[in-house]
Parts: structure tokens; C-alpha cells; sequence
């Protein structure tokens, strides 16, 4: 409480007012004793509760996720402007960053955290939020939220993708050497690359490789994707591959003069197949090669004509190639027979 006591202002005859900020009672929370007195006696009193704004803030975020959202609940209309700060407590605040929010309606307000404006840093982000009311007043809350490390990869990729990207989120920017060591469960490490494969510096805290599958002989199944840190592990995760789904007839007639082959899981950034077709009569004498058709965004398919393969009977074979943007590719074999 202060001495002197807060002096009154009058607003007309018989009406007197006083303005009582937060930041003279420590900003807090709870119920406040509002009392008048007159010239020395006491007048009357009230009483109000004065409570923590609404604040929503995730518990614990990925930066793999960019960025999170901080809704805050409550705001009078006569506020016209909140003040965000925002830093790590990595560091210090050497990543202090301001921002105004955004308005969403009378009572409520949201600001955007990037994470690449903290040096995409794990651990612990604090946000201070500041009003000023049409006095002048000042008040500030505070929330923190956890950003925690994360390797990305894929779950599930298919073998004609030829490759994936594996993300590790949360690097120290001081890291030099970060690598990603990649191998599959079958026949144990005989396909882990040394050196490891060398990271890709995408920002600060964030770094990637690319895990094409001819450095695994094509194998389907089980990948494992370890990152490392100047010596230090840093996290793993998995990812498992698929042979795609071809369709193609077991057996076919000469008679039916061609026969179609689809493909499917073909990814949208892959914009071009490439099929090579032959005969087992007489070696690959009869070699055709055929770009294909795209039929919808993941789904392809080649037509076979029998005369351009002297209408030979017994089995015809199909290997499937594609490219991925990094310029690595990939092949998967089918065959039929004709009769």
C-alpha cells in the first residue's frame, strides 16, 4: 500500500476517481481492497479480483514445426497494442526478439514464434507480454514453452523414390562436423558408407543429408538414420522402404497383340520413367526403351507391343528407372510370360 495514499481525482461535483495500475501492487493476482476516504474519514470501500490473463501457449514444441503460436485471452478493447518479447534461454538474449502480434478479435491476440529467428536453438523459449493502458500503465506477463532436438525422416518411402531427406532440427550453430551415418537391417552394416555421409547446413540448427537408396543396393526394408555431432550422437530415427506396387499380368497372349504394365507410389517430384524392355530369346536383341505414361500424380503406365519384340513367345522383362532431383536413380525389374 502507498503513503501517501493515492489522491483522488475530481470528476464533477459529488464524483471523484482514482486509477489503480498493476505495476504499484507487483503485478498481482487475487482480490484487491479498494477503500475512500474523505478528509480524513473513511467513506466506503470495494473490492476487486483482479486475475491472470489467458494464455495459450503448446507445453512443448517441435522445431520441426517452424514456428508456434502464443494466443493471448482477455485484452480490454481500449488496448490497442501488445509488445512480445521473445528469447532463448540458451545464450542469454542474444536472440531477443519484438514483435507487435496480431489481433485476432476485441479480446484476443496471437503472435507467430519462428524459430529460425532464435537460431532454431532447443530448450527453453520465454516470451514476455506487455500492455499499456490510454494512462500510461504498464504490465507484463510472462510464459515459456520447450523446443526439443528432433530427427526427421520419413516413415515410409518407396524404392522408385530413389531417395529421402533425414532433417536433424536443434544443431548447436558452433557445431563443425555433423554427420549421418545410414544403414539397413539386412546383413547387419554391410552397406554403412565410411566416412559417414557428411551433413548439409540448411540454416542455423538445422542440417540434412540425402539417403539414396543405390548406396544400399536397392534394398527394401528397414533404414536406420543416426545423426552425429562432432563425435557425439545426437538422435536417430527410421524409416522403412517399399518395393512399389507394379501390376503386371503373370501370363499374356501373342494374340492380345500388347499387354500393360502400371506402376504405382511414384512420387509427384519424379516427372519422368524410363523402361527398358526385352526378350530372354536372344539376349536383349530386342531391346526397347519407352518413357511411359503418367496417368494421375503417383501412377504410371507402358504398353508393350509384342511386334516390337518379333511377337516372341516365353518371358518378357521390364526394368522401371527413375531420377530423383538430386540425380539418383533407381531401378526395379518385372517379367511375364508370353505364349
Amino acid at each position: 500500500m502507498a503513503y501517501p495514499w493515492v489522491a483522488g481525482q475530481k470528476v464533477a461535483d459529488g464524483i471523484w476517481k482514482a486509477v489503480v495500475p498493476f505495476n504499484k501492487h507487483f503485478n498481482e493476482t487475487g482480490l484487491y481492497y479498494n477503500d475512500v476516504w474523505v478528509d480524513g474519514t473513511y467513506f466506503g470501500g470495494s473490492q476487486t479480483v483482479v486475475r491472470r490473463n489467458t494464455v495459450r501457449i503448446p507445453e512443448k514444441v517441435s522445431l520441426k514445426d517452424g514456428s508456434y503460436d502464443i494466443i493471448v485471452e482477455g485484452i480490454p478493447e481500449n488496448i490497442n497494442k501488445l509488445t512480445f518479447y521473445t528469447w532463448t534461454e540458451a545464450n542469454g538474449q542474444d536472440d531477443l526478439r519484438q514483435s507487435g502480434g496480431q489481433k485476432l478479435d476485441s479480446n484476443t491476440w496471437k503472435i507467430t514464434i519462428p524459430f529460425n529467428e532464435h537460431n532454431n536453438e532447443t530448450g527453453v523459449y520465454i516470451t514476455h507480454i506487455y500492455t499499456i493502458d490510454s494512462y500510461g500503465n504498464s504490465t507484463g506477463i510472462g510464459v515459456s514453452t520447450m523446443a526439443a532436438s528432433f530427427v526427421q525422416a520419413p516413415t515410409e518411402a518407396n524404392l522408385l523414390d530413389n531417395s529421402y531427406e533425414v532433417y536433424a532440427y536443434g544443431i548447436s550453430k558452433e557445431a563443425i562436423n555433423v554427420t549421418f551415418p545410414t544403414w539397413t537391417e539386412h546383413n547387419g552394416n554391410d552397406d554403412l558408407a565410411y566416412p559417414w555421409v557428411a551433413g548439409q547446413k540448411v540454416a542455423d540448427g538445422i542440417w540434412k543429408a540425402v539417403v539414396p537408396f543405390n548406396k544400399h543396393f536397392n534394398e527394401t526394408g528397414l533404414y536406420y538414420n543416426d545423426v552425429w555431432v562432432d563425435g557425439t550422437y545426437f538422435g536417430g530415427s527410421q524409416t522403412v522402404v517399399r518395393r512399389n506396387t507394379v501390376r503386371i499380368p503373370e501370363k499374356v497372349s501373342l494374340k492380345d497383340g500388347s499387354y500393360d504394365i502400371i506402376v504405382e507410389g511414384i512420387p509427384e517430384n519424379i516427372n519422368k520413367l524410363t523402361f527398358y524392355t526385352w526378350t530372354e530369346a536372344n539376349g536383349q536383341d530386342d531391346l526397347r526403351q519407352s518413357g511411359g505414361q503418367k496417368l494421375d500424380s503417383n501412377t504410371w503406365k507402358i504398353t508393350i507391343p509384342f511386334n516390337e519384340h518379333n511377337n516372341e513367345a516365353g518371358v518378357y522383362t521390364t526394368h522401371i528407372y527413375t531420377i530423383d532431383s538430386f540425380g539418383n536413380s533407381t531401378g526395379i525389374g518385372v517379367q511375364t510370360t508370353a505364349y
